[in-house]
């Protein structure tokens, strides 16, 4: 064999293995519950960032009888980083964080294939539910989002922030650990959170402290599963 078919074989199959897991990696599984009995339609987002991998325990650990409506779930939206422990989408050369390939303006598109099947739920949803990790306590470190709640620019969503943190910080006994309801401090960037504010839906993003196992697995997962139990139970779905 010389050593240029040599090559020319590489090429190939670093090309057809490239394919597949580009592929692979798009393919996001999406769970449905469906009543059918009218009610709200809930989106529950976790794994976006690979490195904050509370949120998909959470959904695929879900212990609830639903009464009406319908949920639809994306526990693993960033499955390849997820399995690499990365933030970014491993497959992709640009555009590589998947929180920042949304529309922010009228007119704009999603930039992968991930956040255009998150768009598509997203429009259909009357309330989503974002699940991410910080690197620190929001009250120790304000830098960091980890610890925190932060609602879209709807009522509903606002007053059922409040309402679950206050909730919450009853179990946690450390003052710095406990859980605030915050603002839109980065209005600029292209996230699902802004997606959600354009097309004024009810929306939460909820960010446990997690990154680099600050606090246990186990904890952050129990704190994202209160807020999206809590959410359920204030929209009488469960």
């Amino acid at each position: 064999m010389s050593s240029k078919f040599k090559y020319i074989l590489l090429f190939t199959i670093s090309i057809i293995t490239y394919c597949i897991i580009y592929y692979w990696a798009n393919d996001i599984t999406i769970q449905e519950l469906d009543t059918h009995i009218p009610g709200p339609n809930v989106l529950i987002v976790g794994g976006t960032h690979g490195n904050e991998p509370a949120g998909t325990f959470a959904i695929e650990n879900l212990n609830f009888e639903l009464k009406r409506g319908k949920i639809i779930m994306v526990p693993r939206a960033n499955k390849l980083g997820l399995l690499l422990n990365t933030r970014y989408l491993p497959h992709k050369l640009l555009n590589r964080d998947l929180n920042r390939n949304y529309p922010r303006e009228e007119g704009e598109f999603p930039l992968d294939f991930i956040s255009s099947k998150i768009c598509n739920l997203a429009k259909k949803a009357d309330f989503i539910i974002d699940l991410h990790e910080g690197w620190g306590y929001n009250l120790l470190t304000p830098e960091s989002l980890g610890s925190g709640v932060y609602p879209g620019n709807t009522k509903e969503a606002i007053v059922l922030a409040h309402n679950t943190v206050d909730k919450l910080n009853e179990s946690i006994s450390i003052p710095y650990k406990k859980f605030v309801v915050g603002l839109n401090n980065h209005p600029e960037l292209k996230s699902l959170r802004n997606y959600c504010v354009l097309n004024n839906k009810n929306y939460i993003l909820v960010e446990t402290t997690g990154q680099n196992d600050i606090q246990p697995l186990h904890i952050r997962v129990q704190q994202h599963q209160f807020i999206i139990y809590s959410v359920l139970r204030n929209l009488k779905m469960i």
